[in-house]
């Protein structure tokens, strides 16, 4: 074999050597973004848990859940503050959740769970009044999509049951 041909075997080789690696990218790529979206869904799933876990935790943090929820004017001082605080924290998960599908980082088929969620939730007097009064604090991305969302979306009743809170669909 002469130095031409051996040079030129070399080039091929090495060839085969890029493209093999350009897969083998390829495919750590295409696994980093899957790990990245089960990971930021799983996270938004347990934000959302304990958001749930919160009001459940006390008979008294219970009931200013579902007074805040019904719209009645009853809340004041500091039950008042922690509704307002627990929906500050809800419409956040929600907007972070929202961004995250926004920039493909969430699969549709987990954000829509995680977004019938929060329609429930601002569907209610008190979801709607949160909104009324510190919907100018979220970004403007997710003030249109809330926006829709009201525009689209009957308010929900809730009504009393024992210490729960019940949903009346008006579907």
């Amino acid at each position: 074999m002469s130095l031409l041909e051996l040079g030129a075997l070399g080039e091929l080789i090495g060839g085969a050597a890029i493209i093999i690696s350009l897969i083998y990218v390829g495919i750590q790529v295409r696994q980093n973004t899957m790990a990245q979206r089960l990971n930021t869904a799983h996270q938004m799933s347990e934000d959302l848990s304990d958001l749930y876990l919160f009001p459940a935790s006390s008979d008294d943090l219970a009931r200013i859940f579902i007074e805040g929820l019904t719209g009645e004017d009853a809340l004041e001082g500091t039950d008042h503050m922690r509704f307002y605080g627990y929906l500050h924290k809800f419409y956040r998960t929600q907007e972070n959740a929202h961004y995250h599908f926004l920039m493909g980082a969430l699969d549709p088929d987990a954000y829509e769970g995680i977004s019938k969620q929060f329609q429930f939730i601002a569907s209610t007097p008190g979801g709607i009044r949160y909104w009324s009064d510190r919907g100018s604090w979220y970004n403007k991305k997710f003030r249109a999509y809330v926006e829709k969302l009201m525009a689209t979306h009957e308010q929900r009743s809730i009504r009393l049951a024992g210490s729960q809170a019940v949903r009346q669909s008006t579907e």
